[in-house]
């Protein structure tokens, strides 16, 4: 398996590199699409056992209410993470029998021992809360979410190449050619 995981903080531009890559033939996943179906299927019933307000009247999983929850409460996050990381993980496997670019937020879903390469997409706390805040995401929900993810030296510690996204559309374009020849060539 061949696994090449871009990953960053919250608002970095993480999906613009992986649809980026995708657009230029790679083969690309997304771990929190992923985590979406896990809480649809396999992990369901664990959550909604764990968390019974996040269940709707229809018996699913509503993730804002469970979001809510978990970036709010340490021990609320790690209860989901052991619920649904493993089945997350294994979904991952099973995808990667080629060779793969996964897109992920949250780099304790234990890819990273998995992962041949780590790219991490990179930009200013400035710059982030500004994306984030243009998507209405409000200031507390940002300071949670941040909050609950490594800091930005944790990530750039984790990383074989740094992508740095600071800028405009084009100059990240020229730094999604670059990654692109650079995996191509190792």
């Amino acid at each position: 398996m061949t696994l090449h995981l871009v990953t960053g903080g919250i608002g970095t531009g993480k999906s613009l590199v992986t649809t980026g890559l995708a657009a230029l033939g790679w083969d690309t996943a997304d771990a929190d699409k992923i985590g979406h179906l896990v809480l649809t299927d396999e992990a369901r019933e664990d959550v909604a056992d764990r968390f019974p307000t996040v269940v709707t009247d229809e018996g699913s999983i509503d993730r804002g209410r469970l979001g809510a929850i978990v970036f709010a409460d340490e021990r609320a996050l790690t209860d989901l993470e052991a619920l649904t990381h493993p089945h997350i993980r294994r979904r991952i496997e099973e995808l990667a029998g080629g060779e793969v670019v996964l897109e992920a937020s949250d780099p304790s879903v234990d890819l990273l021992d998995v992962a041949t390469t780590v790219i991490v997409v990179d930009a200013p706390e400035s710059v982030r809360r500004g994306r984030l805040i243009a998507r209405g995401m409000t200031p507390d929900d940002i300071d949670r979410r941040m909050a609950n993810q490594p800091d930005r030296a944790e990530w750039l510690a984790l990383a074989d190449m740094v992508i740095p996204n600071e800028g405009s559309l084009t100059q990240l374009d020229t730094r999604i050619a670059t990654l692109h020849t650079w995996l191509t060539t190792r």
